[in-house]
């Protein structure tokens, strides 16, 4: 008797479970429906919460449908903030962009400037060494000894190194003792080094 099985016969086991069966699907349409018309209306598009719609008369339905709304409208509006936010970002990637690449062009230019700065400042030293060098060739060895003092070292071992060898020892003889050691140094290790 009680292992009898009934045969099975769905939505109608119990009375009325038929009735509440339809009602619900009706009521699961009603909130489908009323979402579609949501998503069709131009005040979600703004961010506004649409009007209920006549057809959620249930109590159960219009709490369900009233909290899809508010949920909607609130991901709507999370999804323009974030959609302004990515516009934002762009522009703000293009201004970077270009500002590196006018950082870059810049770059470029006083890298120019300064190469064409340092040939000038070589080209104008190479030319006062060599002025120097013509003067002291034609002064006597203590003028010259006197001239090279007055100079910066790095100058003066330039105008040594550049002149006449014998000439450039004559000098060095004339120079105080301290001078005259300094300035052979700085031209043995520039034979040394090559």
């Amino acid at each position: 008797m009680f292992n009898q099985q009934r045969p099975s016969r769905p939505f109608a086991s119990q009375p009325g479970q038929l009735r509440r069966s339809l009602g619900f699907l009706f009521g699961a349409a009603i909130v489908v429906g009323g979402l579609m018309v949501v998503d069709r209306s131009p005040s979600a598009e703004e961010g506004e919460a649409p009007q209920l719609p006549e057809c959620a008369d249930r109590p159960a339905a219009s709490r369900l449908y009233t909290q899809l709304r508010e949920r909607h409208v609130g991901m709507r509006q999370e999804e323009l903030q974030l959609q302004r936010e990515s516009e934002v970002l762009d522009t703000r990637r293009a201004e970077l962009v270009k500002q590196l690449e006018e950082l870059r062009a810049l770059r470029v230019e006083v890298d120019r400037r300064l190469d064409a700065w340092e040939k000038k400042a070589d080209s104008a030293r190479q030319q006062r060494v060599a002025h120097l060098v013509a003067v002291l060739a034609e002064v006597p060895a203590p003028s010259a000894a006197r001239i090279l003092v007055e100079l910066e070292q790095e100058l003066a071992v330039d105008v040594l190194r550049s002149g006449d060898k014998s000439r450039a020892g004559e000098i060095l003889s004339a120079l105080p003792t301290d001078k005259a050691a300094v300035f052979a140094s700085a031209l043995a290790a520039d034979v040394k080094g090559r």
